[in-house]
């Protein structure tokens, strides 16, 4: 069964694809030249482990790390030379990179927090939220802010002094870890405050601007930014995406006289 799959910065034309499946970790590159009929997994390259995992690309392409159990790879996404093996935290199940491909972070579920590496320095890391067993994480686009989730908080914090620079509580999430996705500006977080409710915040500050309810409620499993940044998209636990037009929405707080940004 695939689990994820993601397009490589750089191939506009949609022929880098990173894919997640049961069997491992895959580099695919397609042919496309007949865009109606599935074309599989044919020729695709398998990278790291043959364990099920996660796989991220750094914003600025150059920068590829694969998590097969525990273990995670790095790799010059152009050459796939293998830059450094590490070792994740307890329960560490999925990566994520910087945008400057510097930093990478190792998330957990049932395991113990959050663990990022310099990958200048890739045999130095530090450990973050220790002891909460489910972290999700995100870097934003210009790779100096960290957000983590936790059930109970969001907690923002400076890449590499590490230092608070907010934290907003959650409500009624147990210990589910929270989504979120900046926009490709940065100007935007945009997090579910609850299981089902989704807030789009200021990154800088924590303060939040305005409050999205999906028509049906469920709980939230992902939250993506279209690439201009006008579209929002959230999905649910019921198989529902649901999509929000920004620019629309912007318009009408505008004439409420409560647009952000200004």
């Amino acid at each position: 069964m695939v689990q994820s799959v993601d397009f490589e910065p750089g191939h506009d034309d949609g022929t880098g694809i990173i894919v997640g499946a049961d069997s491992g970790i895959y580099r695919w590159s397609p042919d496309v030249s007949n865009s109606i009929d599935p074309v599989w997994l044919k020729g695709a390259k398998p990278l790291g482990g043959d364990d099920s995992g996660s796989a991220d690309v750094s914003t600025n392409g150059r920068v590829l790390a694969v998590s097969s159990g525990r273990r995670i790879t790095v790799f010059d996404a152009d050459s796939e030379r293998k830059r450094a093996i590490l070792i994740a935290q307890r329960g560490g199940d999925k990566v994520t990179l910087s945008s400057d491909g510097r930093w990478l972070a190792s998330m957990s579920w049932q395991g113990a927090g959050l663990r990022v590496w310099d990958l200048r320095d890739p045999s130095a890391f530090i450990d973050l939220l220790s002891q909460e067993p489910s972290v999700n994480a995100a870097f934003s686009p210009d790779s100096r802010m960290l957000v983590m989730s936790t059930g109970s908080q969001y907690l923002a914090v400076a890449v590499g002094n590490w230092k608070s620079v907010w934290c907003i509580p959650r409500e009624g999430a147990g210990t589910l870890p929270g989504r979120m996705a900046f926009s490709p500006d940065g100007r935007i977080l945009a997090v579910n405050h609850d299981r089902d409710i989704v807030r789009l915040l200021d990154p800088g500050s924590g303060d939040h601007y305005c409050e999205l309810r999906p028509p049906r409620t469920g709980t939230v499993t992902a939250i993506a930014f279209a690439p201009d940044g006008i579209r929002l998209a959230v999905a649910t636990e019921r198989r529902d995406v649901h999509l929000w037009n920004l620019q629309v929405l912007r318009s009408r707080l505008e004439e409420m006289e409560l647009n952000w940004h200004q």
